[in-house]
């Protein structure tokens, strides 16, 4: 049941629902999603008006007659914007530091926050409650990872963090952007730009990594002697391959029922693996070209 306000000495009993006179509620200034897309308000506030309001806000009190947003701005802010004289709110006895942490958790349940935003909250439960990654992914139910990802969007440049919260830097990219310098990053992001494949920008950025923190390289002959070798082997075994079959060939080999098929195939197999091997090794060499076209 839901209470309308009148004055009263007696404290609202924790969770208790009641019906707050709009100006009587404010925001949170450490609101973890700071923007609110106009058009979404607008289509907010009408469904407010013929609908009326099916989540309630949760509010805490923070004197007479005041109360404070723990989760619900946007509703508010659309009821406003509808002119709505009172809003139904879920009143919460909490101090400032769980209120904060409340807020996420039900910005986190309700999908409302970018990447951006995600990661600033969550960079601020760990400087407010000294948590570690791992004890933030604990209390919002994430894996570890998703929490270190978002923090780690906080090291993109603001111009590429701005891209991101529009939606029009995908995490893919942002994430390698984020791992380089911010000098570094302008570069790879012309390569995204340019429609380079995101395993490719991967390799190279971890190709530049890799070129910061590598105390001593291999001498260039030897470099060079590998390379020779190596292509030597590719191109035999092209030319090989090449000449041993043709289609009709091939044709004739899925009839083979005598012979052993199975000693074949682990050969196959092997090759296989040993061409991937190269294969990866030459990836690397690509994405060490690249990077240092872009450092």
């Amino acid at each position: 049941m839901i209470q309308s306000m009148a004055p009263s000495t007696e404290a609202p009993r924790t969770d208790e629902v009641l019906e707050i006179p709009v100006g009587q509620i404010e925001p949170d200034p450490d609101q973890p999603r700071p923007q609110f897309a106009p058009e979404g308000l607008q289509e907010l506030a009408l469904s407010l008006q013929t609908d009326g309001v099916l989540q309630y806000p949760v509010v805490r009190p923070i004197g007479s007659d005041r109360y404070r947003l723990i989760a619900g701005e946007r509703r508010w802010r659309a009821a406003q914007l509808a002119g709505l004289a009172t809003l139904p709110c879920v009143v919460r006895e909490t101090d400032a530091d769980r209120a904060f942490e409340l807020a996420i958790l039900e910005n986190e349940l309700r999908e409302d926050l970018d990447l951006i935003d995600e990661g600033r909250a969550f960079q601020r439960l760990m400087d407010a409650r000294g948590w570690s990654v791992a004890e933030v992914a604990t209390r919002v139910k994430k894996p570890w990872y998703y929490v270190a990802d978002r923090v780690r969007m906080l090291d993109l440049l603001p111009e590429y963090q701005d891209l991101v919260r529009r939606g029009l830097l995908p995490f893919s990219p942002a994430w390698d952007l984020s791992r380089l310098p911010p000098a570094q990053q302008p570069a790879v992001f012309r390569m995204w730009r340019r429609g380079v494949k995101a395993s490719e920008i991967t390799r190279t950025v971890s190709a530049m990594l890799e070129t910061d923190t590598q105390e001593t390289f291999p001498e260039a002959a030897a470099v060079e002697q590998v390379s020779h070798r190596f292509g030597t082997l590719l191109h035999g075994i092209a030319r090989q391959l090449g000449r041993c079959y043709s289609r009709e060939d091939l044709a004739l080999l899925s009839w083979v029922v005598t012979g052993d098929v199975d000693a074949h195939l682990e050969l196959i197999g092997l090759l296989v693996k040993q061409l991937r091997a190269i294969e990866d090794a030459l990836r690397r060499a690509k994405a060490r070209q690249r990077s240092r076209e872009v450092a």
